[in-house]
């Protein structure tokens, strides 16, 4: 956790810095790269219930934000990079049970007026891993960068 903190508050300096002498900030995927461990978010786990969150943010064509309730947030790396995945695609989800779990699937779809047309590769899902809050919107805004 210290970790990611001192990252993300070095990548924020360097932003503010101005200096064109300082090192560009790390991408989203360098970011997660050198953070991803369960030490610095939190452990994974192999499922949640479909009632724990309530938004599921595409950040790029292979990691998923699921934004829940009273601020728990869990990132998905889905298995392998899913061709076609847009951040503004709606998400189709094919769940075995009641709760969404590793393996399970997500295909990104278009939603047309009578039809919806498939937009990605069906993928599979990862672990969960939860992040904080703080680590969800650094998350967001950098896909958002993008």
């Amino acid at each position: 956790m210290k970790r990611l903190s001192l990252l993300m508050a070095a990548v924020i300096a360097a932003g503010c810095a101005g200096n064109p002498a300082e090192p560009p900030a790390q991408t989203f995927e360098e970011v997660l790269s050198s953070t991803l461990t369960e030490d610095d978010y939190g452990k994974s786990a192999r499922c949640i219930a479909m009632t724990d969150y309530d938004a599921i943010r595409v950040l790029d064509s292979k990691h998923l934000l699921f934004e829940g309730l009273g601020n728990r947030n869990w990132l998905n790396t889905l298995r392998m990079d899913c061709p076609g995945l847009r951040k503004n695609a709606t998400l189709r989800i094919d769940a075995r049970s009641s709760r969404l779990c590793n393996l399970d699937s997500v295909t990104g779809v278009e939603v047309r007026r009578f039809w919806m047309d498939r937009i990605s590769a069906t993928c599979s899902l990862g672990n969960f891993v939860p992040v904080t809050d703080e680590q969800a919107k650094f998350m967001k805004a950098e896909a958002k960068r993008r």
